[in-house]
């Protein structure tokens, strides 16, 4: 059978629709891996290559030719996803469209009702996919498989959860088709050495929170000397570790170094401060070809990082920049801060500010800056009432739902539009001033 996977565009700044070429939808890749091996041929169309905005004659030669088309997609890309699933009424047959990822997981019963989609693939996809593939070309109703939800005669059946893939079965998919990525437009090439995460910060919408799974080190070396070779086809050049406890307390470093070993390539992690600060952690980091290593505050006050469950102190954080300083590693580490939470006012947004400029001053390294955002799936959104903010699927219909003036007065509901101002316009005139801090924004 042929299948088309593809996966919307993610458009941060609207008026300027370029795909986000950080890294890959590492996801897309896999699955193709998947039903490749499953026996289908398979088509990629990566974000990068615009799918739902082709011109009709190359969409309709594009999407033609598929017997089954696959989506995955993400809360932020929703609404693009729809622009695409809207276009299939061009095509002169129809295909059956499933469409997979977190946004499909949370809501599978708006998404049924409100855009051209047969299935909806829940959670972790790589053992129902195949699986519904095999039914759909059989033409046997999957209604009722596990891990999978469809609409019959206007009623949503909506098959058992399926259990987290084992770190077993973890390893033992495929690897990803790294081959098909486009070369030449993505920054990182991203190659997953764990899955879930062992925290659940209020503002996160992880999928799997406090279920973190390693991959294990023999996978790890496999990947890595497959990407190896592909790495000038990335802006960047470097491997980006999509791991969410990366250097999490009681991880086996020596295995994690044996699935390193001999890797000399740039590398971009994401870890703790607590997890960094444990014994042994820094050394270990030290002797990894790190480029970036994002390491989250969040806040600049400790009740703040309360409220975010981060685990973790004020004092801790400048006890780590030190640290670092001293080993001559600060310079590769971002520090990453989020403001205006849905608890936050004018005073605690600069609050935060103020911490995270004079941080970077005193000790060195990079700032990264973000307003909050609403994602749905994270602590704060199940449980609104905690912070007077409530919203349904239907917010995320909206193009560019981050940046919707009436959202964002909702997702920040004790900050005045002259408020939230004052605190872009203060980040913005801190960076001025203290022009030698490297500094990313998303605000």
């Amino acid at each position: 059978m042929r299948v088309l996977l593809a996966a919307a565009p993610f458009y941060s700044q609207p008026e300027r629709p370029e795909h986000l070429n950080n890294t890959a939808n590492l996801g897309l890749y896999l699955l193709a891996a998947i039903a490749e091996r499953a026996g289908h041929a398979i088509t990629v169309k990566d974000p990068a290559q615009n799918p739902s905005r082709m011109d009709p004659p190359t969409f309709r030669k594009t999407f033609s030719d598929a017997d089954v088309l696959a989506l995955s997609s993400t809360s932020s890309t929703w609404a693009e996803t729809r622009r695409l699933l809207d276009r299939l009424s061009e095509l002169p047959r129809k295909i059956p469209a499933i469409v997979g990822g977190t946004h499909a997981t949370l809501f599978d019963e708006h998404v049924l009702r409100t855009a051209a989609v047969d299935y909806v693939v829940r959670g972790e996809g790589e053992q129902a996919f195949p699986e519904l593939l095999e039914a759909i070309e059989a033409e046997r109703d999957p209604a009722g498989m596990a891990g999978v939800s469809c609409l019959r005669g206007g009623k949503l059946v909506r098959g058992l959860d399926r259990p987290l893939l084992s770190e077993a079965e973890l390893a033992a998919n495929p690897l990803p088709r790294y081959d098909l990525i486009p070369s030449g437009y993505y920054q990182v090439v991203p190659v997953e050495t764990s899955r879930g995460c062992r925290h659940q910060c209020s503002f996160c919408s992880i999928t799997h929170p406090r279920s973190w799974r390693e991959i294990g080190p023999e996978r790890l070396q496999q990947t890595l000397a497959a990407v190896r070779p592909l790495l000038p086809g990335f802006t960047g050049r470097a491997v980006h570790l999509i791991d969410d406890c990366f250097l999490a307390r009681g991880r086996d470093l020596a295995g994690l170094a044996q699935g390193l070993e001999g890797f000399d390539s740039r590398l971009l992690i994401s870890t703790r401060v607590s997890d960094l600060l444990a014994e042994g952690a820094l050394d270990f980091y030290g002797r990894l070809p790190i480029a970036v290593c994002e390491v989250g505050v969040e806040c600049g006050y400790d009740e703040g990082i309360k409220l975010v469950g981060k685990g973790i102190t004020i004092q801790q954080v400048k006890k780590l920049a030190l640290e670092l300083r001293e080993r001559g590693l600060i310079e590769r580490v971002m520090f990453s801060y989020i403001v205006g939470f849905p608890w936050e006012g004018l005073k605690q947004c600069l609050t935060t500010l103020e911490f995270a400029f004079t941080l970077a001053r005193r000790y060195g390294g990079m700032i990264q800056l973000a307003w909050f955002v609403m994602y749905p799936g994270s602590e704060i959104y199940r449980h609104p009432e905690r912070f007077g903010v409530e919203f349904g699927p239907e917010v995320y219909d909206r193009p560019a739902f981050w940046r919707d003036p009436e959202l964002f007065a909702q997702f920040h509901p004790l900050l005045s539009p002259a408020e939230a101002e004052k605190v872009a316009y203060t980040a913005r005139f801190l960076k001025e001033i203290h022009h030698t801090v490297k500094v990313q924004f998303w605000m």
